[in-house]
């Protein structure tokens, strides 16, 4: 597999760890149903901010093309709407933001 080279990045306001986890475990089911057997798509990753309040989501594509062809398929809609009533059922979720990116650059762990 390729490595990644275009990534959607959702940044979460959230009331508290057990928020984080559960928000966590909603879009990576979400993932798991939808996105893991797509082709293009490389992998989702989320991170809980050690003060509790902010969770990144990390969808990373083989490219930018592999996701606009997600985006324009026929089950983006269906994706788009379980997504939204996963985050519907988190009354501590108070604020998503989107931001999609490029990498400009990767350094690799050096091996000896």
């Amino acid at each position: 597999m390729k490595s990644a080279q275009f990534c959607t990045v959702l940044e979460h306001r959230v009331d508290g760890p057990g928020t984080q986890r559960s928000l966590a475990d909603a879009l990576a089911g979400v993932h798991e149903r939808w996105l893991a057997h797509r082709a293009g798509y490389a992998s989702g990753e989320f991170f809980a901010s050690l003060d509790g309040r902010q969770m990144l989501s990390v969808v990373r594509w083989e490219s930018e093309a592999d996701f606009a062809a997600f985006e324009a398929s026929s089950d983006h809609p269906a994706v788009m709407a379980d997504i939204q009533q996963e985050l519907e059922r988190l009354p501590g979720l108070t604020d998503t933001r989107v931001s999609r990116f490029r990498v400009l650059r990767r350094v690799e762990a050096a091996t000896s």
